[in-house]
């Protein structure tokens, strides 16, 4: 026999802020013939666009943790 209880389910990739909070994860992809330097770029004009609009609820920002640019640049 066996006791069934209800408890907490085992979390598949949470992302945690600063330890103690969740937070939203996401990763952009790119084509193999793209150019990192100039989508890179592309990116943070939109991040900042969002961000001064305010288009994310609640008036949270995008806090980019990561670029690759210094590692696409060291490549060439």
């Amino acid at each position: 026999m066996a006791e069934v209880k209800i408890g907490p389910g085992v979390r598949f990739g949470a992302v945690v802020k600063d330890g103690h909070t969740e937070a939203v994860g996401g990763i952009v992809m790119m084509i193999s013939a793209g150019n990192a330097k100039e989508i890179v770029e592309r990116i943070k004009f939109k991040v900042a666009e969002v961000n001064a609009k305010n288009l994310l609820p609640g008036g949270l920002p995008i806090v980019p943790f990561y670029y690759r640019t210094e590692l696409a640049a060291s490549l060439f």
